[in-house]
């Protein structure tokens, strides 16, 4: 498929370049460039990608996913949860003041204190508690990782650390509400420069063989540069995957309960459907952390965007947003209600475990 662009007589160089980096093949005919839409893997229009081409597919997750998890949190916070109120808001103060309005500072101290805090307190328990040793799946190039199985005691660690700072008045989990469009501002700030050293490493000092560039910049950011990063020992999928962005799903959903108690002195029925189904699931998944570690998102997704900024950024926000959502917005549900949720749901989850295994 091919487009005329106007004259840019003077621009040739920098326009024909800036088509290359996305991925499209350009050629100049007299004073018109023309451009081939082509998909970066070598196959046709609906492959590779978004648009049938990788890198434009790449670019555009990239360029609307953070702003996309941003808007949501503030729909609920301030738009009673309606869309209706939000496409009125754009309409009225036009989208560059919109998107001003809703992206808050990424430097709010407090915010990095509870992310940094975090971070660190989970890259501890992976050290320190005792776990067995797991070998997952060879790779292509004869890799073996290495785990420390300890994830589901992590997990019972992190919950009953929780409630005690709550009970010995350290810290307040309501502030994580309190403060949620903050530390996803500033989750992410922290995860494109986290993305960006992967990036480097990958191609300047990998940790094992499995890594290399996919061929163009964009995808290389997007997709990841290296399989099986380790920094200091750590292992980055295991840690942004498993450690905060499953382990901050469970935090934040209990934190939110906290939030509704806090405001309403009791946890409405719908809120206690939400999070004691929330926490089956999640516990469920340490207990089988082992598998997941033999999964397509360790085994072949390397670490990039596309994983690590979707664990550290879009599961802690979105995962989470129906539960932030019942918060200032709760629902009676009737007692037979409430059990036959809870049971239906846990059933699927059982489901969901039973083909796991």
């Amino acid at each position: 498929m091919e487009h005329n662009v106007s004259r840019f007589t003077d621009l040739k160089l920098p326009i024909a370049l800036l088509y290359d980096l996305v991925g499209f093949e350009c050629v100049w005919f007299e004073d018109y460039l023309l451009i081939r839409i082509m998909s970066t893997d070598g196959k046709g229009w609906g492959s590779g990608g978004l648009f049938g081409n990788r890198v434009l597919g790449s670019l555009l997750l990239m360029l609307t996913t953070p702003i996309f998890c941003l808007t949501f949190i503030h729909t609920c916070l301030h738009l009673n949860g309606s869309l209706q109120n939000l496409f009125v808001e754009v309409k009225t103060g036009g989208i560059v003041h919109f998107i001003r309005q809703v992206w808050p500072t990424a430097f709010d101290p407090y915010a990095w204190r509870i992310i940094l805090g975090f971070m660190a307190f989970e890259l501890a328990l992976i050290r320190i508690i005792p776990g067995k040793e797991f070998r997952a799946t060879v790779t292509s190039t004869g890799h073996v990782p290495i785990y420390n199985a300890n994830g589901f005691q992590c997990y019972l660690v992190t919950i009953f650390s929780m409630f005690a700072v709550a009970y010995l008045g350290v810290f307040n989990p309501a502030d994580i509400y309190d403060n949620m469009d903050k530390i996803i501002s500033s989750l992410n700030l922290f995860a494109i420069a986290f993305c960006t050293f992967l990036t480097i490493k990958g191609l300047h000092f990998p940790s094992t063989k499995d890594s290399g560039t996919n061929g163009n910049v964009i995808v290389d950011f997007f997709w990841g540069t290296e399989l099986y990063p380790r920094v200091l020992g750590w292992d980055v999928k295991q840690f942004t995957n498993c450690r905060f962005g499953m382990m901050f799903w469970q935090v934040a959903v209990l934190a939110y309960g906290f939030k509704q108690y806090q405001l309403y002195r009791e946890i409405s029925s719908s809120m206690l459907v939400s999070i004691t189904l929330q926490t089956i699931y999640i516990a469920k998944f340490f207990m089988w952390e082992t598998g997941y570690f033999c999964s397509m998102d360790i085994q072949h997704d390397r670490a990039g965007y596309y994983i690590c900024w979707g664990c550290l950024v879009w599961v802690p926000s979105m995962y989470t947003i129906h539960t932030f959502f019942m918060v200032e917005h709760p629902v009676a549900l009737s007692f037979p209600t409430t059990v036959f949720l809870i049971i239906a749901g846990a059933f699927s989850i059982w489901c969901n475990y039973d083909c796991d295994r």
